[in-house]
């Protein structure tokens, strides 16, 4: 039931991408559409030019903010992922659309092939052409292309520009979507809600989003690359909601390190009166934080995610913290400090990271141990320790197989301590994780 649950979006997305070569199936005999090698080619062209297009449109989706999407698909973080999955299949499948269909003007000569790809008087035909070359191009720059963020940001946002030329090209193309009003019906429907979702989270957001203004109260560095920036409401009564463990995106109105958003997580608890997130410099934004003065305003989008103790029914818990990943677990410490429940749980906190001085907040969660019997702090130092494994947590934890177990930290590490732990034995609904990229 719990696989079920946590999966339910992403069925949603099967069944919807699916739905196109579904209708195309019965809209004629498969004898047919596979008679001889030129109507095989043209066939895989027309599936995957219809699923390719339905994947785009749903990745534009996925990509608006939408908060209900955290229930559906387990998280925004999660959403982010899958949606750079589903738009690298879409465009996958988009680029073997004309390749398939080139083969048919190859049996003629290959001038002819050339010439399909060139723009040419046939408008539907070429505004394909112009979608699929921009895509190219913004993928390109996606992948390959070492941008700031912000000019990556400000890129990746004509990716809707270019579906909505592959869009005009699907509406007017002489096609199984022009001869079938249901395929033609199902196709518009999700093509207007990738461009809707796609207009209303690029350019609409700002206005239509609800945000929460704060104040910088404090900015304190805790290391030589992660500093503490304490906020508080800037108006009485407009105080963010959120649950430990959960995170936001933040905008400073100071023009020094820009403007735009970036999503970091709570290290507060909800129950304190301010907001405090710790950040670590991993580039030309995050590195002019410490700057900030007192007072700057902020924008909060949020909150997003279910990242926290409270989702798992299970109340023995192992916490695995690499890195800054440590800070969505520093607010449910202090949450669960809080808390009339702590003596219901037993948790384990494994705070991974190279020396001594990169255990930040190690003194928040001491007094959290301090005061919650059955919550333990279990600092983990690479440089003298080694890598941290799947047997050394089950030795220290009295094994693992009736606990849940949450991890937080770059990919590498998430990734390798889950494929240990499912060698042990751990299903892989007893494992949760929240991944990030430096």
């Amino acid at each position: 039931m719990r696989y079920i649950k946590e999966n339910f979006g992403w069925w949603v997305v099967t069944i919807l991408s699916v739905i196109p070569a579904i209708i195309w199936i019965f809209m004629l005999s498969l004898s047919v559409r596979f008679a001889d090698a030129g109507s095989v080619f043209t066939s895989l062209g027309q599936v995957t030019g219809l699923v390719g297009m339905a994947m785009f449109s749903i990745s534009l989706i996925l990509s608006a903010r939408v908060r209900f999407w955290n229930e559906w698909f387990n998280g925004l973080n999660r959403i982010y992922i899958n949606h750079h999955r589903i738009g690298a299949i879409a465009f996958i499948l988009l680029l073997f659309h004309p390749i398939f269909l080139t083969y048919n003007y190859l049996t003629f000569s290959l001038r002819s092939a050339a010439d399909f790809w060139l723009p040419s008087s046939n408008w539907a035909l070429t505004f394909g052409k112009i979608g699929l070359f921009g895509m190219i191009v913004l993928l390109i720059l996606t992948f390959f292309v070492s941008l700031k963020y912000n000019t990556w940001k400000n890129t990746h946002k004509y990716m809707g520009l270019a579906f909505f030329f592959g869009g005009l090209h699907s509406l007017f193309i002489t096609s199984d979507i022009s001869g079938n009003i249901i395929l033609r019906e199902y196709m518009l429907t999700l093509a207007g809600l990738g461009i809707l979702f796609y207009i209303y989270h690029t350019i609409l957001g700002r206005f239509l989003t609800k945000q929460f203004d704060y104040i910088v109260d404090e900015v304190k560095k805790l290391n030589g690359s992660i500093v503490e920036i304490t906020l508080s409401p800037f108006r009485l009564n407009k105080e963010m909601r959120y649950s430990a463990g959960q995170f936001a995106f933040i905008s400073f109105a100071d023009g020094k390190i820009g403007t735009e958003q970036h999503p970091f997580s709570f290290v507060s608890s909800p129950k304190e009166n301010t907001i405090k997130f710790a950040i670590k410099n991993l580039g030309d934004y995050t590195a002019g934080l410490p700057t900030l003065s007192k007072g700057t305003l902020a924008k909060i989008d949020g909150p997003f995610g279910v990242f926290s103790y409270k989702n798992i029914p299970n109340k023995k818990q192992i916490w695995i913290a690499g890195g800054i990943g440590i800070t969505p677990f520093v607010s449910m410490a202090v949450d669960l400090s809080l808390s009339k429940y702590a003596r219901d749980y037993s948790i384990d906190l494994y705070y991974c990271v190279r020396n001594q001085e990169e255990l930040v907040l190690q003194d928040v969660l001491t007094s959290v141990a301090n005061q919650c019997p059955r919550f333990r702090l279990i600092p983990f130092l690479s440089d003298t320790d080694g890598r941290i494994n799947a047997k050394f947590i089950g030795s220290r934890s009295d094994g693992f197989l009736d606990k849940d177990i949450m991890l937080c930290g770059p990919l590498p590490l998430v990734t390798s301590l889950k494929e240990q732990f499912a060698e042990f034995g751990v299903k892989k609904g007893s494992m949760h994780s929240e991944e990030f990229s430096l």
